[in-house]
């Protein structure tokens, strides 16, 4: 599933969106991802990379839904590019319903996924939890997802698969974030084929348009080796 030799030009996000007010319902058509778990930047994490949200996986959807001042619904229909083959191949519904809480310091969501693709089909159903405090300038994250895949080949078992992350980003002055996540990525629950990792996260942000980041992750293979990453990039966005 390789993009066709005009691909030289890709465009990851671009869409038409009907929005008359802040509150109240919308429509959108194009390519993006669909409303679903925390919306992470780093691609490699767990509830990205294995939930069919990495790098370049943005389907063509059309999605809609309805946002209140103290909860949003979104509900979104995708497939995949079958003019430049590029990115996911899966085609499904996902569903995202999100409720705040003491005056939007916290937040509860419940969110289902189906999605197909050529061998296997999965359904994942999830719950995300986000909370903000003023006093300690910090926000606690939580996602967890239950996956269950079947496979097309009748020989092949059903696997159940849980992913989930634990986490906390500190606003300690202006323009300066530190975020440490705990995750686990259980692949099949009925082996011991498992990956926990934890990440440190630093960002800074010394002008308007530019970021610098520090990162270190550590992955943890069950009856394997530790695995290292540590990664310092400069971003600059128009």
């Amino acid at each position: 599933y390789q993009p066709v030799d005009t691909s030289e030009l890709i465009s990851r996000e671009h869409y038409l969106m009907w929005q008359p007010e802040s509150i109240g319902p919308y429509v959108r058509a194009g390519r993006f991802y669909a409303p679903f778990g925390l919306r992470l930047s780093e691609h490699i994490l767990y509830i990205r990379r294995d939930l069919g949200f990495d790098l370049l996986e943005e389907t063509y959807n059309v999605s809609g839904g309805f946002i209140f001042p103290e909860a949003e619904i979104h509900l979104t229909l995708f497939g995949p590019d079958l003019v430049r083959h590029i990115g996911s191949r899966e085609k499904g519904v996902a569903a995202y319903l999100e409720r705040r809480l003491f005056d939007d310091a916290v937040a509860l969501a419940g969110q289902m996924r189906l999605a197909a693709e050529p061998g296997v089909t999965h359904f994942t159903a999830g719950a995300v939890a986000k909370a903000y405090s003023e006093r300690l300038h910090s926000m606690l994250l939580f996602e967890v997802d239950g996956v269950q895949s079947v496979f097309d080949n009748a020989a092949q078992t059903a696997r159940r698969q849980v992913v989930g992350l634990l986490g906390v980003s500190v606003f300690p002055t202006t323009g300066v974030m530190v975020t440490l996540l705990g995750e686990r990525n259980q692949v099949d629950v009925e082996l011991p084929d498992a990956w926990t990792a934890g990440t440190f996260l630093l960002n800074w942000f010394p002008y308007a348009h530019v970021e610098l980041q520090l990162m270190e992750r550590v992955q943890f293979p069950e009856g394997g080796q530790a695995a290292n990453t540590i990664l310092l990039q400069m971003h600059y966005y128009l």
